[in-house]
């Protein structure tokens, strides 16, 4: 269970309009933003805050900082579908089908 500042802080949050994300990973945790583009067109869909060494398989829908999607998870120029929506530990977020999109601001091994 949440403390009652992290939920006081979750409220004023959705009141302003602000994206929740830095919230999600404030204790400690390190996080990047990246670019997340269509392979097809190389439009840009989303920008993300992605925590953790491994590859992108899910974007969980309260780190995208930034959507120039329509929402139906699909590219708006080309029309290609990259992403499947799923909840996944009760968390709403999107699955990425491998290959339809690339990322930029990745750290390479």
């Amino acid at each position: 269970m949440p403390s009652k500042a992290l939920l006081l802080l979750l409220k004023n949050d959705r009141q302003n309009g602000q994206t929740l994300s830095f919230l999600k990973m404030k204790h400690g945790r390190n996080f990047r933003t990246i670019s997340i583009h269509c392979a097809k067109c190389q439009f840009l869909l989303y920008k993300y805050h992605k925590g953790g060494r491994g590859g992108l398989v899910k974007c969980l829908l309260e780190r995208i900082v930034e959507d120039r999607t329509r929402g139906d998870l699909k590219c708006p120029q080309c029309d290609q579908e990259f992403a499947r929506f799923q909840m996944i530990g009760n968390r709403p977020s999107h699955k990425i089908i491998q290959g339809k999109v690339f990322t930029k601001g990745m750290r390479r091994k």
